[in-house]
């Protein structure tokens, strides 16, 4: 395995150079992406990976599912929108996340900044947030202000705070602001960036947005800091527009559904996490977060089948438990 990648990044890299197109036949398989997830590349071999995934939209497809998951299940339930994973692996799968966003579009440009945008990247993903702001600010003051740059530097103020948002695959409970047993006794987590430090990665990620309004990374990531910020309408928004570009994906549905839900939007968060579930019909989380919704819409019959199906997907856990006793509340006449 470890030669035959070897040969895959030396062919990626002499193709990066010398311009070739890619044939058909070069990407790498799923245990290559695996091997990603497990930090077991050098990071000339994730390098090479990473520009493989700009070019290629069937294997950002492919290590983003494998990288969702390699996170171990904790049974741990965690505040906002956040899921931890080891830190190898977290850091191998923020290398792809950021790099979706950051390389698409990128190789193409001078080599100055795209080895800027592979630093920075990696300083992110190794929690070295501080060096990242502090470079890519640095670029910005010599003239350097593409949208990549921008997302990138606002990523990096944001921190941990953005960079453990998930709000494409979160359940409703993880917003802090709702439950299944108890209702509506969760408090919101302080937010961990100082509020000079939110606004000016705000600013910045609203600018990448805006300079490149047709790029789906540039909504998520603003819309998942605004999330963070607590600001649910404009987070609506911005998601939105991330749903917009991309109709079809099933996350993005979903975190446009959190975001109108925060913004207490119901009628509307039901509509959106409707066709979150069924793009994805068989992820439980949609289910979960569907029957919430509806059940504020004031559409009961649809929550206790949205509540029935989230059992079926994952009959064990302790949200499940919970479902379980709710729907007993639901039964009765008058819940």
């Amino acid at each position: 395995m470890k030669e035959r990648f070897m040969e895959f990044a030396a062919r990626q890299y002499g193709e990066s150079c010398a311009g070739a197109p890619e044939g058909a036949g070069h990407c790498p398989d799923e245990n290559t992406w695996a091997l990603l997830a497990d930090d077991a590349l050098s990071p000339s071999e994730r390098q090479a990976l990473i520009a493989h995934l700009s070019r290629c939209p069937s294997c950002r497809r492919m290590a983003s599912q494998i990288i969702a998951e390699a996170a171990p299940a904790t049974g741990v339930r965690t505040p906002w929108i956040i899921r931890l994973r080891r830190p190898a692996v977290y850091a191998a799968a923020a290398m792809i996340v950021l790099a979706i966003g950051v390389y698409f579009g990128v190789v193409q440009r001078g080599r100055g900044e795209a080895g800027l945008l592979a630093r920075a990247t990696e300083q992110i993903a190794a929690g070295q947030y501080d060096i990242a702001a502090r470079e890519l600010a640095g670029a910005m003051e010599r003239g350097q202000r593409s949208a990549a740059i921008r997302r990138l530097r606002g990523q990096a103020l944001m921190g941990t705070a953005l960079a453990m948002v998930t709000p494409g695959s979160a359940k409703l409970t993880s917003l802090g602001t709702v439950g299944v047993l108890p209702r509506r006794t969760k408090e919101l987590p302080a937010i961990p960036v100082g509020q000079t430090q939110l606004e000016q990665a705000l600013g910045l990620l609203r600018q990448a947005a805006e300079t490149e309004p047709n790029s789906p990374a540039n909504w998520r990531e603003l819309g998942a800091a605004l999330l963070v910020a607590r600001r649910f309408d404009e987070a609506a928004e911005a998601l939105g527009r991330w749903a917009q570009l991309e109709p079809d994906s099933a996350a993005a549905q979903n975190a446009h559904g959190l975001a109108l839900y925060g913004a207490e939007r119901y009628p509307e968060a039901v509509a959106a996490l409707g066709r979150a579930s069924t793009l994805a019909p068989q992820v439980p989380a949609y289910e979960f977060n569907l029957a919430i919704a509806c059940e504020e819409a004031g559409q009961l019959e649809d929550a206790r089948g949205h509540w029935q199906r989230y059992l079926e997907l994952e009959p064990t856990g302790q949200d499940s438990d919970e479902v379980r006793k709710w729907l007993l509340v639901l039964e009765k006449p008058n819940p």
